[in-house]
């Protein structure tokens, strides 16, 4: 019951926070210099005069004031249609469906990768604390936490691409042309990820429980396998929720870099052509996948962290 009350109140946060998004969005491209009549028709190679601007800008409602086209626009958001694309006149639904499979796709793996290395880092560095591997890997993990992803994906590129001549430049979807991008955003996200583990993992692992167990005559790895990594799980829940969902709309530089074609590289392209029904839809995406991870990533935490039901802040 106190599960379904969270969940209720993180959706009534949503809906302001949902259209706080979308006004901006819509206010952005509003005052962006440009005129998308002209745009559209540029596109579509038709001659122009001020007539046919007249006119298309009309049929566009283009001339209307600007909070009867946010609340237009802004219905049809809820209906499922986020306009056409003035760029080639396709449906932006449509146009973004399989660049953002890709890009799922990609933020999947990302974050595979990322917890394989850092969760087998971070056991290891706790196992052995203050040891050898601990060290290393703590100035190893500062290093990727930071280096910026486009300078790592520069580096692996020159180095595997370029010197080694292992792996494509140019990223076409496939699995030897996603390794480059997938490593670019993983490294980075694994030096975050380790501190994090290793910080929850210390801190579980100086509370009384242990001492008790070490005084039965449990072994480290016994203990660590068993009580220490689901005592830590809960707040990593938190920190992995956030960062899928900043992956999905902050991997545009990557996917750019390595021209794989996801929506983020959409996106870019898009604001180079100034089509800005594609950019909106983009924003609009990026918004809503980022409440809902958030949406599970409370769910999650309520039932790994039995607290959260019983509180009665509002978490």
């Amino acid at each position: 019951m106190k599960t379904g009350k969270l969940i209720f109140k993180r959706i009534l946060q949503i809906i302001p926070l949902y259209i706080g998004i979308t006004f901006l969005t819509f206010l952005l491209v509003y005052i962006t210099p440009g005129d998308a009549a002209e745009k559209k028709l540029s596109s579509q190679g038709v001659a122009l005069s001020q007539e046919i601007l007249d006119a298309t800008r009309e049929k566009m409602g283009l001339n209307r004031p600007f909070i009867v086209q946010y609340g237009d626009w802004f219905f049809s958001v809820f209906r499922g249609d986020l306009g056409y694309s003035l760029k080639d006149g396709r449906p932006v639904t449509d146009k973004m469906i399989a660049p953002f499979g890709r890009t799922v796709i990609l933020a999947s793996l990302t974050m595979a990768v990322s917890l394989v290395l850092s969760f087998a880092a971070a056991f290891f560095s706790v196992l052995h604390r203050s040891g050898f591997f601990d060290r290393v890997m703590r100035v190893i993990s500062f290093i990727f936490n930071s280096l910026p992803g486009f300078v790592i994906s520069v580096l692996l590129m020159y180095f595997l691409c370029i010197k080694v001549n292992a792996f494509p430049v140019i990223s076409n979807g496939s699995a030897k042309g996603m390794v480059l991008p997938v490593l670019s955003l993983a490294l980075p996200l694994s030096g975050r990820f380790f501190r994090q583990f290793r910080s929850e993992m210390l801190e579980e692992i100086s509370k009384p429980y242990v001492a008790e167990m070490k005084m039965r005559g449990l072994k480290d790895i016994t203990i660590m396998t068993g009580s220490i990594l689901r005592g830590a799980a809960a707040p990593v829940i938190t920190i992995v929720g956030l960062a899928f969902g900043t992956l999905l709309g902050g991997s545009v530089v990557i996917e750019t870099i390595f021209s794989y074609p996801g929506i983020g590289k959409l996106a870019m392209d898009a604001i180079s052509d100034r089509d800005y029904a594609v950019v909106q839809g983009f924003v609009l995406i990026c918004a809503t996948v980022y409440s809902l991870v958030n949406l599970c990533t409370d769910i999650a935490y309520s039932v790994l962290d039995p607290r959260v039901k019983t509180d009665e802040r509002d978490y």
